[in-house]
């Protein structure tokens, strides 16, 4: 009989004792990692599960819901084009999606990519600032991890006969990037762009780099 309430005793002060070392440990922000059957029909969180939530909260999306909603609807880009236009994971763009109450267009089949696909816009889309179109390229040397290039690279590359050297640059000369005729395009290197964009008559530098008509 004295051994069992010594058994008792000793039970009772470890629970009490791990309960108050769960306690402190909740108080100071963490939380211990169980199984999937820990506890009484629940599951102990873990502290990766923790950080998932607070990232929940402090999620930020990568652009403004106007923004996306004319990459989605008016550009037709996929999650996955918008992603890669904006430097962020598929995942970012689709939370934004859900944050902005955007909805989304059913998966397309493998066999209605490109020209197959009803939405096919001739491979072009705008670039996420604005101020530039892109063109499907597949194959093309400055398209190996997305399918898009400068449609001014393109139609200048067409008229050389051949793919631009590192250091050239194109210059449009309006100054109107979406204007891609080969008559408002110039080709230059870095150091003659730099004069046409950073400086105007008078030799002063411009805010932003602004192009000069010409």
């Amino acid at each position: 009989m004295q051994c069992l309430r010594k058994r008792f005793q000793f039970s009772w002060l470890c629970k009490a004792s791990d309960n108050a070392s769960r306690a402190k440990r909740k108080r100071a922000g963490k939380v211990n990692v169980g199984s999937l059957f820990s506890g009484i029909g629940g599951i102990i969180k873990s502290n990766a599960c923790n950080s998932i939530m607070v990232n929940k909260y402090t999620y930020q999306p990568p652009c403004s819901k106007e923004k996306l909603i004319e990459f989605y609807v008016k550009d037709n880009m996929s999650q996955v084009e918008i992603a890669q236009s904006l430097g962020v994971s598929q995942k970012v763009i689709w939370k934004a999606m859900i944050r902005f109450n955007i909805k989304t267009r059913p998966q397309i089949k493998r066999n209605q990519f490109g020209e197959k696909n009803s939405s096919w816009k001739g491979g072009k889309t705008i670039h996420y600032n604005g101020k530039y179109i892109y063109q499907l390229a597949y194959g093309h040397p400055k398209a190996k991890t997305f399918p898009y290039v400068f449609e001014h690279i393109l139609v200048m590359e067409k008229r050389l006969g051949r793919y631009l050297n590192d250091g050239e640059i194109i210059h449009h000369k309006n100054g109107n990037r979406k204007d891609n005729r080969i008559e408002n395009l110039v080709l230059t290197s870095r150091a003659e762009h730099f004069s046409l964009h950073g400086r105007n008559k008078k030799g002063q530098m411009l805010r932003g780099g602004d192009v000069i008509a010409q």
